[in-house]
C-alpha cells in the first residue's frame, strides 16, 4: 500500500514540473515545440481617416482616438437624456358619476367622458352674451333648465293661473254661481263633507248635511277676502274640490276605504300609492305604517299586511325596528321563514355594507321563493348596484318571465325598468330600447321612463334626444338629482352635437331643493365642466365644496384627487384617491390617476423615485387589464359599435405604461407597451412614435432614431403642434449631441500625459507630479508670477464644455489655484493673440471666486468679478482640503444662428455666472487655452490639488 503511495506522489510531482516547464516565457518559440498557445484577434472599431494609433507606445483600449488634433484620446457621448414629450392627458378618460346605478365595470368604458373630445363649455358671465347665431340666449336655452323644466325654443306659453292655485287653495262650488271661490276649507271634519266623486279623488259632491265653514281668499293677492272665515249653509253648497295637497289626498284615500276584513284589498292598493306616488316623503311612509298596522289587525293571515309593514320600516329607514318586527313580531307567526324576510334582511345587509350577507340573503328569497318575480327583481337591483351587469340582466330576465296578467301595474312598470336598466349595463342597446317600449305601456312612473329615455340616448350619442328626455325627467322628478346630472352630461358635447352648452358653474342652483345626498356628486361635475373651461383652481375649491357636504362619496372623491394633480397637490391628490380607489367599483380611471400621480412625483424627485415609479406600473398595469376586459356593443349603428370597440381599450393607458416603463429603464416593456398602444388605437400615434424612437436612441441606435424621428416630422404639418415643435427640438439636440466627444484624464497613470504643457516660466520651484490619483502641485513661490499646466484646443467652435475638481490643503499659502479658459496666449509674452476673453474661477484669498473678461486688456467695462463676500457662504473651494468641481461651458444656440453664444461658469454644480459673448461668433479656426493655475505670493508655501480633468469637445 505505501509503494502504491510513493509512486503515486512521483507521478504528481513529474506532472507538476512539466506543466511549469511548459508554461515558462519562451516556450511557444522553441524549436520542434509542438506547444503552441491560443491567439485571438481584436478587430478594432471603425475610426475615422484621420485616427493614428501608436501601438508601440500605448496599448488600445478599444476606445476610439484622435491623436491629430489635441486632446489626443477622446469617446463618444452616451446619448443625451432628453426631456419628454407633452403627454396626452387630455385622452385620459374621465368615469362619469353613476346616475343609473353603477355601470358594470368591465363595460364602463361606454360611459367615460374623454376631455380631448368635448368643446369648452361656457361660463356663466359668457352665457348672457348674445352667441354668434343672433339668437338671445333664452332662445338658445344655455342655461341649466333641468331643475325647473323652462320651456326653450321660441317663446313661452302663459300657464293658466288656476292650475297654480289648485295646488294651494280649496274651491266651493254654490249652485247660483258658475265659478268657484277660492279659500280654505275649515274644521276638523271637513273630509267627511258630502260624498266621494268616482271620478275624481279632491271632489265631495253633494248632498252636504251640515255648514262648510269657508275662509274665501283673492288667490292673486294671496289674502282673504272677508276677515274671519263664515259657515256656508248646506243647501247653499254644490261641490267642494280640495287643494292638491298630500294630505288631503291621504285623508280623501282613507274616505273610500271600507272598515274590516272587506277592505283589505283596498287597503293595500291604498299602501301601495303611498310607497309608489309620493317618493317616500315623510307624512305618506307615516300614514302607510298606520294602514299596515290596521292590515295586520284586518287580516292576521295575510302575508301582504307583514310584508307592506316591512318595506314601510325599510323605506323610513328605521333598519333597528325592521329588524326587531323581523325578529320578534314575525316570529310568532306563520311567516317567520317567508320568503320577503329573506328579502328584507338582504336590504338592511347591504345598507350596512354587508354585501356578501346581502346577497346570500336574496338568493335565499328566490330559493324559497322561486316563482316569486320580486325575488328575482331585488336581486337584479343589488347586482345592479354591485356593478354586476351580466349577472343582474340574468336576474331580470328570470323577473320578467314571471309576469302574469294579475301582477300590480306598478310592480310590472319596475320589472321592465330594471330589465331597460340591465341590458344598457351591459351595453345592449336593442334589448334595452326593446325593455323600455315594453315599460312604456304601462302609463306609470313616467318620470324615471323619461330618465331611461335619456340615458338610452346618451349611450347611443343622440345627445339632443337625451337633453330632451333628461329635461322632462328633471320636470316630473323635482326631487331627484339623477336627470339633472344625466341633462349636464348631455349638454357637456355642447353646440356640435346640436345641444345648447353647458354653462360651466351653473350646477349649484340646478340641485337646490333636490335630493341633498347628491347634490355633492353634482357640484363635482360642475368643477369637471369648469377645468374644461380652463378654471382649474376654481374647479378644485368647488370639489373642496362638495367633499365639505359628502367626504366618503366616491365619485366625488375621484373627482377632487384629479383636480388636485392637475393643480399640482399632488400629496393632496393622493389622498383623495387612496380614499376612491376603496370605494369605486369602476377603478380603472382611479388607477390611472393614482398613476399619473406617481408618476409626477417619481420624476420630480430629485433620487428618481424608484419605488413611486414601481407603484405606478403597478397601477397602470392593472387599468390596462381592466380596460382590456370589456367586450363590444351589441346594438346599434356600425358607427356606434365601431367606437365603442375601439374604446374597449384605451390606448392611453398603454401609453402611461410606456412612460412609467421608460422611466424605470425598462425599453422592451416600454416599446411593447407604445406598440401594444397603436395596435389598440388602431395607428401608432405621435407621443407612441416620438418614444419609441427615444426608446432607440437610448439603445444606441441612433441613425435609426432619427431616421424615425424625421419621418414622423414630415407627418406633423403643422408648425404649431407641441409634437412637431418636440421633434424639431430633439432633432436639433441629437445631431448636435452626437457630434460631442468626451476626453477625461482622471490622472490615475504615473507623470503628466503628453497633452499637458507645463507654463511655469520664473517659478522653477514648484513642482507637479500625479500622486495618488490626482495631480499635485508643490513647493515655494517664487515672486507672483502664475504657474499652469496648459491643454489646447486648434479651434474655439469645438469647445463645448470644460470641468476639474480642485481643492486646497489647510495650511497652503497659495492665493489662487484655478481652471482658466482663455482663447489668448499670455505666457510667453508679445503680441496677443485672439477676441480676448478668459474665464477663470476656483480659489482665490481664502474663498471660491469667478472672473470673466470679455476684452483685451484691464478695462472695467467687460469684467465681471465674483468675489469669496459675492458668492454664497456654503459654496467651495476653500482651504479644507476638499475636493471641488469647477467648470466653464460654452452654449451655443441651436437653431438660430444669429443668436449669440453664452459662457456659463459653475461652482459646485452651480451657476454663478452667465454672460453672452457676442465675440465668439467670429472666433472660427482660433486656438482656446485650459490651464490648470496657480499663483501665490512671494515666499509663500503653494499646495493644491486637480482631479478629474474632463473635456467636451465637438468632433
Amino acid at each position: 500500500m505505501k509503494d502504491l503511495l510513493n509512486k503515486e506522489r512521483v507521478l504528481f510531482l513529474l506532472a507538476l514540473v512539466l506543466v511549469v516547464w511548459l508554461l515558462l516565457p519562451g516556450q511557444e518559440r522553441r524549436p520542434g515545440s509542438r506547444l503552441r498557445l491560443r491567439k485571438q484577434t481584436y478587430h478594432a472599431p471603425g475610426l475615422p481617416g484621420s485616427a493614428l494609433v501608436d501601438a508601440k507606445e500605448r496599448v488600445w483600449t478599444g476606445k476610439e482616438r484622435d491623436l491629430f488634433l489635441p486632446p489626443s484620446e477622446t469617446v463618444p457621448l452616451p446619448p443625451l437624456r432628453l426631456d419628454l414629450p407633452p403627454f396626452p392627458e387630455a385622452e385620459l378618460p374621465v368615469a362619469i358619476p353613476s346616475f343609473l346605478g353603477s355601470p358594470d365595470p368591465s363595460h364602463a368604458y361606454a360611459w367615460a367622458l374623454v376631455p380631448s373630445q368635448l368643446p369648452k363649455p361656457l361660463l356663466q358671465g359668457e352665457a348672457r352674451q348674445t352667441p354668434p347665431d343672433g339668437k338671445k340666449p333664452a332662445e338658445q336655452g344655455t342655461g341649466q333648465e333641468g331643475g325647473a323644466g323652462q320651456q326653450q325654443g321660441g317663446g313661452t306659453q302663459e300657464e293658466d293661473p288656476s292650475l297654480a292655485w289648485a295646488l294651494q287653495y280649496d274651491q266651493l262650488y254654490r249652485k247660483d254661481e258658475r265659478k268657484p271661490s277660492w279659500g280654505k276649507i275649515l274644521g276638523p271634519q271637513r273630509w267627511g263633507l258630502g260624498s266621494p266623486d268616482s271620478q275624481e279623488t279632491l271632489r265631495l259632491n253633494g248632498p252636504f248635511r251640515r255648514p262648510v265653514l269657508f275662509q274665501e281668499f283673492d288667490p292673486v293677492k294671496g289674502k282673504p277676502k272677508f276677515g274671519a272665515a263664515q259657515p256656508v249653509p248646506p243647501e247653499q253648497v254644490q261641490a267642494l274640490v280640495f287643494a292638491n295637497t298630500l294630505r288631503n289626498r291621504i285623508e280623501l284615500e282613507k274616505r273610500r276605504i271600507p272598515a274590516g276584513v272587506v277592505g283589505v284589498v283596498d287597503r293595500y292598493h291604498f299602501i301601495l300609492r303611498l310607497l309608489y306616488d309620493f317618493e317616500g316623503a315623510p307624512e305618506a311612509l307615516a300614514e302607510a305604517e298606520t294602514q299596515a298596522r290596521v292590515l295586520m289587525r284586518d287580516a292576521p293571515k295575510d302575508p301582504r299586511g307583514y310584508e307592506v309593514t316591512a318595506r314601510v320600516l325599510f323605506e323610513s329607514g328605521r333598519m333597528e325596528d325592521l329588524l326587531a318586527f323581523l325578529d320578534e313580531d314575525l316570529a310568532k307567526t306563520a311567516f317567520a321563514k317567508a320568503p320577503f324576510v329573506f328579502r328584507y334582511r338582504g336590504k338592511v345587509a347591504e345598507t350596512f355594507g354587508l354585501s356578501s350577507q346581502a346577497e346570500a340573503f336574496f338568493r335565499r328569497a328566490i330559493q324559497d321563493g322561486f316563482t316569486d318575480a320580486r325575488n328575482h327583481l331585488t336581486l337584479a337591483e343589488f347586482l345592479l348596484r354591485q356593478g354586476r351587469g351580466s349577472e343582474a340582466l340574468a336576474s331580470a330576465k328570470e323577473a320578467a318571465r314571471r309576469e302574469v296578467a294579475s301582477m300590480e301595474p306598478r310592480l310590472v312598470s319596475r320589472i321592465r325598468r330594471v330589465l331597460t336598466r340591465a341590458f344598457l349595463a351591459v351595453l345592449d342597446w336593442k334589448g334595452a330600447e326593446k325593455a323600455l317600449e315594453s315599460a312604456k305601456e304601462i302609463p306609470l312612473a313616467k318620470g324615471r321612463l323619461a330618465h331611461l329615455t335619456g340615458v338610452l340616448a346618451l349611450a347611443k350619442k343622440d345627445h339632443e334626444g337625451a337633453a330632451a328626455a333628461f329635461r322632462e325627467a328633471a320636470t316630473l322628478l323635482p326631487l331627484s338629482v339623477d336627470p339633472v346630472l344625466g341633462l349636464a352630461l348631455a349638454r357637456l358635447h355642447g353646440n356640435a352635437e346640436g345641444v345648447s352648452g353647458y354653462v360651466a358653474g351653473s350646477m349649484k342652483e340646478q340641485v337646490a331643493g333636490r335630493d341633498p345626498l347628491l347634490r355633492p356628486v353634482a357640484l363635482a361635475l360642475d368643477a369637471f365642466a369648469l377645468d374644461l373651461a380652463g378654471k382649474a383652481v376654481e374647479a378644485l375649491d368647488l370639489c373642496r365644496q362638495a367633499l365639505i357636504q359628502d367626504p366618503e362619496q366616491e365619485w366625488v372623491l375621484y373627482l377632487s384627487g384629479r383636480e388636485a394633480r392637475k393643480n399640482g397637490s399632488l400629496e393632496e391628490a393622493e389622498s383623495f384617491l387612496d380614499q376612491a380607489l376603496s370605494r369605486m367599483q369602476v377603478r380603472a380611471p382611479v388607477m390611472a390617476e393614482m398613476a399619473m400621480i406617481l408618476y409626477h412625483k417619481a420624476m420630480e424627485s430629485p433620487e428618481g423615485g424608484y419605488q413611486g415609479l414601481q407603484r405606478a406600473k403597478r397601477f397602470i398595469s392593472k387599468a390596462c387589464e381592466l380596460s382590456a376586459q370589456g367586450t363590444p356593443v351589441k346594438g346599434g349603428d356600425a358607427g356606434i359599435q365601431e367606437a365603442a370597440t375601439r374604446g374597449l381599450r384605451r390606448w392611453v393607458y398603454q401609453d402611461l405604461l410606456g412612460c412609467v416603463s421608460y422611466a424605470l429603464g425598462e425599453n422592451e416593456a416600454a416599446r411593447r407597451a407604445f406598440l401594444l398602444s397603436g395596435k389598440w388605437r388602431g395607428k401608432t400615434g405621435p407621443h407612441a412614435q416620438i418614444f419609441l424612437a427615444l426608446i432607440r436612441y437610448r439603445q444606441g441606435y441612433t441613425d435609426e432614431a432619427l431616421g424615425q424621428l424625421r419621418d414622423l416630422q414630415q407627418v406633423l404639418r403643422d408648425l404649431t403642434d407641441p409634437y412637431r415643435q418636440y421633434v424639431d427640438r430633439a432633432l436639433l439636440l441629437i445631431q448636435d449631441h452626437r457630434s460631442k466627444r468626451r476626453f477625461q484624464d482622471p490622472f490615475s497613470h504615473e507623470g503628466l500625459a503628453r497633452h499637458w504643457v507645463k507654463k511655469a516660466r520664473g517659478q522653477p520651484k514648484l513642482s507637479w507630479s500625479v500622486k495618488d490619483g490626482r495631480l499635485q502641485v508643490r513647493g515655494r513661490s517664487k515672486g507672483d508670477l502664475p504657474a499652469f499646466q496648459r491643454l489646447t484646443l486648434e479651434d474655439i467652435q469645438n469647445f463645448v464644455e470644460v470641468k476639474v475638481k480642485l481643492g486646497v490643503p489647510p495650511g497652503s499659502g497659495v492665493k489662487t489655484l484655478a481652471l482658466r479658459v482663455t482663447d489668448e496666449d499670455p505666457s510667453e509674452g508679445g503680441r496677443k493673440v485672439g477676441q480676448g476673453f478668459e474665464a477663470i474661477l476656483g480659489y482665490h484669498r481664502g474663498g471660491p471666486w469667478a472672473r470673466l473678461r470679455d476684452g483685451r486688456g484691464t478695462r472695467k467695462k467687460g469684467l465681471y468679478e465674483l468675489l469669496p463676500e459675492d458668492l454664497p457662504p456654503e459654496l467651495g473651494p476653500k482651504a479644507d482640503g476638499k475636493l471641488v468641481e469647477v467648470g466653464v461651458a460654452l452654449r451655443m444656440p441651436l437653431g438660430n444662428p444669429s443668436a449669440n453664444p453664452e459662457l456659463v461658469l459653475s461652482l459646485d454644480g452651480r451657476v454663478v455666472l452667465r454672460k453672452p459673448l457676442p465675440r465668439l461668433r467670429a472666433a472660427r479656426g482660433r486656438p482656446l487655452f485650459f490651464d490648470l493655475y496657480v499663483q501665490g505670493p512671494a515666499g509663500s508655501k503653494i499646495e493644491g490639488m486637480f482631479d478629474d480633468f474632463e473635456l467636451i469637445r465637438r468632433e
